[in-house]
C-alpha cells in the first residue's frame, strides 16, 4: 500500500541493469510500489508512452541511453500534446553544464545527478516523490475528488 493519496504511476528510463536494480530496491524500501515500470532506452520509453492507456504521473529519465538517448527522448515527448504534460526528472551521472542546460531547455522539471550511496538514492526518491505526489497537483490527477 502506498503512502500517497492515490495510486501513482512512475516510469523509469534507465539502461544500466545495476542502476535499475538499485532504483527498484529504493522504491521497494520506501514502499512506493503502486506502478513502477522500467524501460531500458529511449525507444522503449516512447513506445511505452504511445501504447499506454494510463500515462505515468512522473518519468525518471537517464540521459546516457542507447538507441534513443535522453535528450532525443525529451524532444519527442515535449512535441506531443499529451506526453508533454508529464513531469520529467532527469536522473543521470552527467554533471556536464551543456547536458544540464539542454535538458532544461527541452522542458524537464528537475535535473538530479545520481547519488553514490543507497541512502542518498533513498533520500532523492523520497523527496522527489513527496514533492510530486503530496505537494503539487499534476495535470493527470482527478481533481474532482
Amino acid at each position: 500500500m502506498s503512502k500517497y493519496k492515490r495510486p501513482i504511476r512512475i516510469l523509469v528510463a534507465e539502461d544500466d541493469a545495476d542502476d535499475r536494480a538499485f532504483i527498484a530496491d529504493a522504491f521497494q524500501q520506501l514502499k512506493i510500489l503502486n506502478n513502477i515500470k522500467f524501460v531500458e532506452n529511449g525507444e522503449e520509453l516512447i513506445n511505452s508512452l504511445a501504447s499506454s492507456n494510463n500515462l505515468p504521473d512522473l518519468i525518471f529519465l537517464d540521459l546516457n541511453m542507447p538507441v534513443i538517448n535522453g535528450i532525443q527522448s525529451l524532444k519527442i515527448i515535449k512535441k506531443n500534446n499529451i506526453f508533454k504534460k508529464i513531469p520529467i526528472v532527469v536522473l543521470t551521472t552527467s554533471k556536464n553544464d551543456k547536458d544540464i542546460c539542454m535538458a532544461y531547455e527541452k522542458g524537464i522539471s528537475a535535473y538530479i545527478v545520481k547519488p553514490f550511496t543507497f541512502e542518498d538514492l533513498l533520500n532523492v526518491i523520497q523527496e522527489t516523490t513527496n514533492y510530486y505526489f503530496q505537494i503539487v497537483t499534476l495535470p493527470f490527477e482527478d481533481n474532482d475528488k
